[in-house]
């Protein structure tokens, strides 16, 4: 069983919905419509992964930065190119 929280929060005309959980499993992939790219922790599912000459910002929702070292392709039930790789991440993020 999965639990999440969702939290709504508003900024001036931008509206946030924060999801939380602490049960997801570490192989499933989140919906996220306001991320910009496809990001994951998950060393084992790349079949590439190449250092970035400069590290990426990534911005979220609270205001804090998380920074992506490398980036690279995916395997699996789908293959996606040049996805960051976040080292604190606690979940998966797909971009839709």
């Amino acid at each position: 069983m999965i639990a999440i929280q969702v939290g709504i929060t508003s900024l001036g005309d931008t509206l946030f919905v924060i999801l939380t959980s602490t049960s997801i499993p570490k192989d499933e992939w989140i919906l996220d419509s306001g991320a910009s790219s496809h990001i994951t922790p998950q060393l084992s599912i790349f079949s590439s992964l190449i250092s970035l000459p400069n590290h990426l910002d990534i911005f979220t929702v609270d205001g804090s930065t998380i920074i992506a070292t490398h980036h690279g392709s995916l395997i699996g039930q789908f293959s996606i190119p040049s996805v960051p790789h976040i080292t604190n991440l606690s979940l998966n993020l797909f971009f839709c």
